[in-house]
């Protein structure tokens, strides 16, 4: 029986990492239903897609693509901003060639040991900038999505 338990508990924790974008979203629009009933039908019909457009405020851009993975300010000539980023993780692999000792035997029994050119992989996960929103004044100002994976 215990085994059972702690399998379930296995299977319980992968799938909870397995969550998708569109099902995180329905939760956070569940959480904030009230909210998201004051929206425009238009701009409800963006959130529920994940997009967001110029003015949308901060409690869209919330519901539709969730916390910011990062926040920043800018000050320029026209007032101060506040700039919202998210990121998406990219797995990259190095490789690269070594001259590594391989231990054998020999034919009369001996241990030895002699260098051999072996191909290593490395694996690494790379943040990448998706998107990033700016407000002025509580509302969205610019939008900017990162195409493609470089």
């Amino acid at each position: 029986m215990e085994i059972f338990r702690a399998i379930t508990l296995v299977i319980v924790l992968f799938l909870s990492g397995c969550i998708t974008q569109e099902a995180q979203r329905e939760r956070r629009i569940s959480q904030n239903i009230d909210l998201f009933y004051e929206f425009p039908e238009e701009a409800r019909e963006m959130i529920r897609r994940g997009e967001v457009d110029i003015g949308f405020d901060e409690d869209m851009v919330d519901i539709a693509l969730g916390r910011p993975d990062s926040i920043s300010r800018r000050r320029d000539g026209e007032g101060e901003s506040v700039i919202w980023q998210y990121f998406r993780s990219i797995m990259r692999t190095d490789y690269e060639t070594v001259r590594m000792p391989v231990t054998y035997v020999d034919k009369k029994g001996r241990s030895r040991i002699r260098y051999e050119w072996v191909t290593v992989d490395h694996d690494y996960w790379e943040k990448q900038l998706r998107m990033q929103v700016e407000f002025a004044n509580g509302k969205v100002s610019a939008v900017e999505t990162i195409e493609g994976d470089y």
